[in-house]
């Protein structure tokens, strides 16, 4: 998914009008996490599946420079950026060789980013042959880049793209790349353009065991810059928000599911990378409310009944705890059985309850009734 503009206190996310299905505000979080990462701070989910997972923000800042031929590019593999051994960028330097009309793989003095050292555990703990194991799911994830040398020299252009099927781009060149009807050029400028993953299948918004292998390990995120003279300075940073699940995820919290709404995002980001940029958050949110539109009229919710039947299958876990703890929740999941209202004081019981009754056993799933 494309976006080419910065983000203004016009691009908050705003509620559906009544006339139209409404987005509930766990999906909302997570449309903000696909369309911006760097926005949403720690507390997105994607909202598959009901479960308790540690959610956090990692990223990834520095400089990149045209090579000897005035093009330059960085290209990201997402999965790579959720352990902090890992090296999930390349990106060219002023010494950099690489002619536009060969593929990115022949660059010659590219440069590595370093370790995303921000992110909360190394890939060893991300194994399958680990037990306990960690395991990740990719939220979001963007890269984004500016220009940062000097106003006399700015020009050129820039090309954003996300290989649509996930597969490296390192066999596309500068002029295969313009060509794809999936990427977008853009104008070299000093704000900041923004390239977005987007989940190709359940599948990559699933946990996974392992960052690599897969096609969330190929790097198929990428800008390519030319600026038209040598040795020109970009900065850029790239985000990540991510979920990990296992016994040693620290500070595991509810990610409730919205399956109406989850679809309609992930639906409306498909077609959004296709839309003109000026449309901005905006214009995806509306993507998403046509998506919501197609199920048969029901819009996305977050309705206790919804959110909270989650909570059923975890009572067992819970004998060990307060006598009137044990009656938050129960109280909270008789609620729901009977479809009536929930107090708030009910759910932030029934939530710190729950929360302290499955830490222990974060790697356990919440299965949905």
């Amino acid at each position: 998914m494309i976006a080419t503009a910065t983000t203004h206190e016009s691009d908050r996310p705003t509620r559906g009008s009544a006339r139209t299905p409404r987005l509930s505000d766990t999906s909302l979080r997570y449309m903000s996490a696909l369309y911006d990462p760097r926005s949403v701070g720690e507390g997105a989910w994607v909202p598959h599946q009901t479960g308790m997972s540690q959610k956090t923000r990692v990223y990834c800042r520095g400089s990149m420079a045209t090579g000897t031929t005035g093009y330059g590019f960085i290209t990201v593999a997402p999965s790579l950026g959720v352990a902090n051994d890992l090296n999930p960028i390349v990106y060219t330097v002023s010494g950099s060789v690489w002619n536009p009309s060969t593929s990115i793989s022949s660059a010659t003095g590219t440069a590595g980013s370093g370790l995303v050292t921000n992110a909360p555990y190394n890939s060893s703990l991300m194994s399958p042959s680990t037990s306990p194991g960690l395991q990740y799911k990719i939220v979001g994830c963007a890269i984004y880049v500016k220009y940062a040398d000097t106003e006399l020299n700015r020009g050129g252009d820039m090309v954003l793209i996300e290989e649509i099927n996930h597969r490296s781009l390192a066999q596309y060149s500068y002029t295969a790349a313009l060509g794809q009807d999936y990427s977008k050029r853009v104008s070299v400028s000093n704000d900041w353009q923004r390239v977005c993953f987007t989940p190709n299948s359940d599948a990559e918004a699933e946990f996974a065991p392992s960052p690599n292998g897969g096609s969330l390990s190929n790097p198929f995120l990428g800008i390519i810059v030319n600026s038209a003279s040598a040795s020109r300075a970009f900065d850029f940073e790239v985000n990540w928000v991510v979920e990990y699940l296992g016994q040693q995820a620290r500070a595991p919290s509810i990610s409730f599911e919205d399956p109406i709404g989850y679809r309609a995002v992930t639906g409306a980001a498909d077609q959004f990378m296709q839309l003109d940029s000026v449309l901005g958050l905006d214009g995806f949110i509306r993507s998403v409310e046509e998506q919501l539109l197609n199920f048969s009229g029901v819009g996305s919710t977050s309705t206790h009944q919804q959110n909270w039947a989650g909570l059923l299958p975890f009572l067992p876990h819970l004998a060990s705890l307060a006598p009137l703890a044990i009656k938050a929740v129960k109280t909270a999941v008789k609620a729901v059985s009977s479809g009536s209202s929930i107090s708030e004081a009910a759910k932030i019981a029934a939530a710190k309850t729950l929360r302290r009754a499955v830490a222990p056993n974060a790697h356990l799933r919440i299965k949905s009734k």
